[in-house]
């Protein structure tokens, strides 16, 4: 809060700023996490470098070639597995929006016959109808979504492993064939 005065009589007010001179650290925050809590932050980003760290690349031989194709296939590999993990997040997180929209659907489909057979209002009823459309609604929605945004994913990974595998072609011809066909 700014100390604030009425020195004029005109009687508006002036407002007088300080200028900080130090700061103390706050206490990090603690926090109860329970089974099944998403991770931490820290944690995620410590998990997200160790998929997208490159493997050390096989060694055909000691030569540059060599060691810029296996770089090549690695870095190929690490792309194709952060990509495959973000689509496999993706689709975790929209399964379990369907879960949740499926369970209210059901629950209001449950409260049909009890609304027809209490004899309750066409209003009433045509109000449920319209709340079960309107979930059926967000549900191809969310279908429609996840297709949609894992689509150029999809693209990219087919694209990375198309990349990993050319480059591991290349390798087992310079190496005469015994690489492998990985």
């Amino acid at each position: 809060m700014f100390p604030l005065s009425l020195e004029s009589d005109t009687m508006s007010p002036t407002i007088r700023y300080s200028t900080i001179e130090s700061y103390r650290a706050l206490e990090p925050e603690l926090r109860v996490s329970y089974p099944g809590d998403p991770p931490s932050l820290d944690s995620y980003l410590e998990q997200f470098d160790q998929e997208i760290a490159p493997q050390p690349p096989p060694i055909l031989s000691r030569d540059l070639v060599s060691l810029v194709f296996s770089n090549q296939a690695a870095t190929h590999s690490a792309n194709s597995r952060q990509l495959a993990t973000l689509i496999l997040e993706r689709e975790k997180v929209a399964r379990k929006h369907l879960r949740d929209i499926q369970w209210r659907m059901s629950e209001f489909q449950s409260q049909r016959p009890q609304l027809i057979f209490s004899g309750a209002r066409p209003v009433d009823l045509m109000k449920l109808e319209q709340q079960i459309a309107e979930l059926d609604r967000q549900k191809r929605e969310v279908e429609l979504g996840l297709w949609q945004d894992i689509l150029e994913l999809r693209k990219d990974l087919h694209e990375e492993r198309r990349e990993y595998r050319a480059t591991r072609n290349r390798m087992t011809y310079i190496s005469g064939g015994g690489y492998g066909s990985g």
